[in-house]
């Protein structure tokens, strides 16, 4: 039904056995005004939930976390507010995509989003998130009896993009375990110190953007490495020297 006229706030989901069994809600490109139905946990079938360019407003619901089935999460372009939630990890562990990109969002990013095993595109950008550095950083957390560490458990994702936040502190050498990733995106906000001289490890890369921080130093000359590299912008930062040629 996406790409309609439709307008107003979405009605409240009933209890009976077809909405349990949805497998996918599409109500993208609307006019949908109001709330997220708190009704919405009654779709324990759902897999695919694509909201994106609403007028959506208000926090996203706890009722969410009951439809443990989600592998999309496409809430994009709409004026949601509030914290990102961080019950996903215990509850979304099929998540693939998380797409919450042009919201009101903000306060930290949560790091149990780094928990998510199942996540290939995480899109947070253009939103009030930040103060606090990005979740990758080697400290411990104990969740459920076992002890992780954040940077160990994103392996499968492919896209990150942080961009128009106001991110600070350094960007950390941990996020360069990431060996595929495909595209990181951290331009537009105020990250400081120097690139991890590591990044060079990060063979999958395509995609390179820290443009727009206060970022210094000189680039390292494992970036060298990075053969598959097509886009890269460093653009508006303090650093020196070359960007070292590819081998």
């Amino acid at each position: 039904m996406s790409s309609n006229q439709f307008i107003g706030s979405l009605p409240y989901i009933s209890l009976n056995k077809m909405w349990q069994s949805l497998f996918a809600l599409n109500l993208g490109n609307y006019n949908f005004t109001g709330s997220i139905p708190i009704s919405i946990g009654s779709l324990v079938a759902l897999s695919y939930l694509h909201l994106h360019n609403n007028k959506f407003s208000g926090k996203i619901p706890l009722s969410l976390k009951i439809c443990e089935q989600l592998v999309t999460i496409d809430i994009a372009k709409n004026k949601f507010v509030g914290s990102i939630p961080s019950w996903m990890e215990y509850n979304l562990s099929k998540l693939v995509i998380l797409n919450l990109h042009s919201n009101n969002f903000h306060g930290y990013i949560p790091k149990e989003l780094c928990l998510l095993t199942s996540l290939q595109i995480l899109d947070l950008s253009k939103q009030s998130l930040g103060y606090n550095s990005i979740p990758f950083e080697s400290e411990l957390l104990v969740i459920k009896g076992k002890v992780l560490e954040y940077f160990t458990t994103l392996q499968m994702v492919k896209i990150i993009n942080f961009s128009k936040n106001n991110l600070s502190k350094e960007i950390p050498r941990e996020v360069t375990s990431l060996t595929g990733l495909q595209s990181l995106n951290l331009s537009f906000n105020i990250l400081t110190g120097r690139i991890p001289e590591n990044i060079g490890d990060m063979r999958s890369l395509e995609s390179i953007d820290f443009s727009v921080n206060q970022l210094s130093g000189q680039v390292p000359k494992s970036m060298s490495s990075l053969t598959f590299l097509s886009h890269l912008n460093l653009s508006n930062n303090n650093l020196t020297g070359r960007i070292p040629l590819s081998t």
